[in-house]
């Protein structure tokens, strides 16, 4: 059975029958009280849970709508057809239909900048794993990151991970490239996910590979990687979940944006850090100096390191997910 919001799932694969069938038989068990839902693209999953008398709460992880609304005073085409500004209260919360307990925005306090109307739904701080959640490295990428024999001025690694760019390979293979050469300019290793084949990359990449300072990967433990002590840059797509475990690891993010809320983190992340190093746009991917150029103004700021110190225990004591999972405990608790 797939409901009539069907077409809530991501792009164009919605739930499927059998998946939506397979939830709704797991909903309708007497030992669920509440189903936790991601509200960009879980909608549908609340409806079930509503046509088995079960409760449901929605935790919304981008704040795109909010940031537009504070950030942008340009007139913007949305679904509805109309060329607007979107600062209206309906721009701001797109859940006007439903009670202010039932969705709630993740993001953590220090990125909220002026954008601190959120149509009055409560904000939580970063959703979190703890450093014992982290997921083993691979014994081939703990040895590259450890690198005991080299010298520690060496050791330093940028991370490069673009999100679901990097996952479905839709980065070309030209800008992923460039963006590899750039980096190895500007920092001694480079770890990059990249679904590309590697053995298209060209001479100098390839030569990166061989030599130990590139290490290439189809995916990594993002978290695991973040909080081990050589990786010193993190060049991201600026997604919030991305945003918010570089800013609880004290790993300085240089933010490359491709849609969606990324912009706006990618501005306040320039704020955060003090204008002194702008984000990446993607027309800077045609040079590999200019790549160069941003990246190592990032890895010589001892300003920069003094703030991403301070931003830790910022995003770390907002507890995000604890004080979540505390209003869940309330709601299931309610009449």
């Amino acid at each position: 059975m797939v409901h009539e919001c069907e077409g809530d799932g991501f792009g164009d694969h919605p739930v499927s029958a059998a998946g939506a069938s397979a939830f709704e038989e797991r909903v309708s068990k007497v030992d669920v009280e509440c189903v936790v839902f991601e509200a960009n693209w879980g909608g549908w999953s609340r409806e079930l849970a509503a046509a088995h008398g079960k409760k449901a709460v929605g935790f919304m992880p981008s704040y795109r709508d909010p940031f537009r609304a504070a950030y942008c005073s340009d007139a913007i085409w949305n679904f509805d057809g109309h060329c607007i500004v979107r600062n209206r209260p309906q721009d701001i919360d797109n859940f006007g239909h439903l009670a202010r307990e039932e969705v709630s925005f993740v993001i953590a306090d220090c990125l909220v900048g002026r954008a601190v109307d959120c149509g009055g739904r409560r904000r939580f701080g970063a959703f979190l794993p703890g450093i014992e959640d982290a997921l083993p490295l691979d014994a081939g990428l703990q040895k590259w990151l450890d690198a005991p024999d080299m010298a520690r001025e060496l050791q330093t690694v940028t991370l490069v991970a673009l999100g679901s760019q990097s996952a479905l390979g839709t980065v070309s293979k030209d800008a992923e490239v460039k963006l590899m050469e750039g980096c190895l300019l500007a920092s001694p290793r480079v770890l990059a996910v990249s679904r590309c084949d590697q053995g298209s990359l060209g001479t100098e990449v390839q030569a990166a590979i061989t030599s130990g300072r590139l290490f290439v990967m189809p995916h990594v433990p993002q978290w695991a990687v973040l909080n081990h002590a050589c990786v010193r840059c993190f060049v991201s797509h600026g997604g919030a979940n991305s945003t918010h475990e570089a800013l609880a690891s004290g790993v300085p993010v240089v933010p490359l944006p491709f849609f969606d809320d990324q912009f706006y983190i990618a501005s306040r992340l320039e704020e955060l850090y003090g204008y002194s190093c702008p984000p990446l746009r993607k027309a800077t991917l045609r040079s590999v100096g200019a790549v160069q150029q941003d990246s190592a103004r990032w890895a010589d700021e001892e300003n920069l390191f003094s703030c991403t110190r301070s931003l830790v225990l910022q995003v770390s004591g907002e507890a995000g997910a604890a004080a979540a999972a505390r209003s869940i405990v309330e709601l299931t608790q309610s009449n």
